[in-house]
């Protein structure tokens, strides 16, 4: 299982066309990262072919302009307690 975390910037004054965009992708959860014009992506993985689907995904995403990853876990002892 993988878990990461991203920060998602819009094109353009597209913030709430990505956020709905995200939302409908199985394994995103997305949310406004408060006042600002970006979005925190979380996405969940449970294999490599997955994360590999999701990723393909998320590039082809209109609204997005960049997604940076802030962290990244796939260590299962550190997952689940």
């Amino acid at each position: 299982m993988a878990i990461k975390s991203y920060v998602a910037c819009p094109r353009g004054g597209k913030l709430n066309d990505l956020i709905s965009e995200l939302a409908t992708i199985p394994g995103c959860d997305v949310t406004r990262a408060g006042a600002r014009e970006v979005a925190i992506l979380v996405t969940e993985t449970t294999t490599e072919e997955e994360e590999e689907k999701l990723e393909a995904r998320l590039a082809k995403v209109r609204s997005l302009q960049s997604l940076t990853l802030v962290y990244g876990c796939s260590a299962p002892e550190l997952l689940r307690p």
